[in-house]
């Protein structure tokens, strides 16, 4: 069964996108305009094929995602900085088409577990964060290429680390890592991945 489309701001997408972007705007008391062009700054959605494909809401203090923001399962490129946000909804994962993803300068202390379900993720951007830890399985995010993990409170790496064979960017410094973290992102390092990491 083919679900219906319905208009907002000039474009014809999913109810349940409509519905999703109206919960959004009524959570910052903002309008959220099309844009065509999204950069860090910009506040606004992107439609491609009817669908919402790009979503930027930055510096609107933001503590929690309403449950309606995962109907938006065709976001390919998000961008969520400095907001306030301490925790991402639990099925995060279903995002199966995210390519590019900013949390910069929020206040997670951890992920989901099924952030690791991220398979189309290429840009990760986390950096000024609070996290002490990522999920066991992080290393499935195979797909990644850029990683910027700066600033957060990360003493430890997960051995699936290993599995992030495409990353060629990634910046960790300002972080608490203990010994076998460090050989981690050597051994890392040594397979290709051009590593910034202050061990001072």
């Amino acid at each position: 069964m083919v679900r219906s489309k319905v208009s907002f701001k000039g474009f014809k997408i999913s109810i349940d996108e409509k519905i999703a972007l109206e919960d959004l705007e009524e959570l910052i008391n903002e309008s959220i305009e099309p844009a065509r062009f999204i950069n860090t700054f910009t506040l606004g959605f992107s439609v491609e094929n009817s669908v919402i494909s790009k979503l930027s809401i930055p510096e609107r203090n933001i503590k929690e995602l309403p449950n309606s923001f995962l109907n938006l399962k065709s976001l390919k490129e998000l961008n969520l900085f400095e907001n306030e946000l301490n925790m991402l909804p639990r099925d995060f994962g279903k995002f199966k088409l995210l390519g590019f993803l900013n949390l910069v300068a929020n206040n997670l202390k951890k992920l989901p577990k099924s952030f690791t379900q991220l398979i189309s993720l290429n840009t990760l951007y986390i950096n000024q964060n609070r996290l002490r830890s990522l999920p066991k399985l992080f290393g499935n995010l195979k797909n990644l290429e850029r990683l910027n993990l700066r600033n957060n409170n990360l003493t430890v790496l997960p051995k699936s680390f290993l599995n992030l064979s495409k990353i060629r960017l990634l910046f960790i410094e300002n972080n608490p890592l203990n010994a076998d973290a460090i050989e981690i992102l050597l051994r890392l390092n040594g397979e290709g991945a051009n590593i910034d990491i202050n061990l001072d």
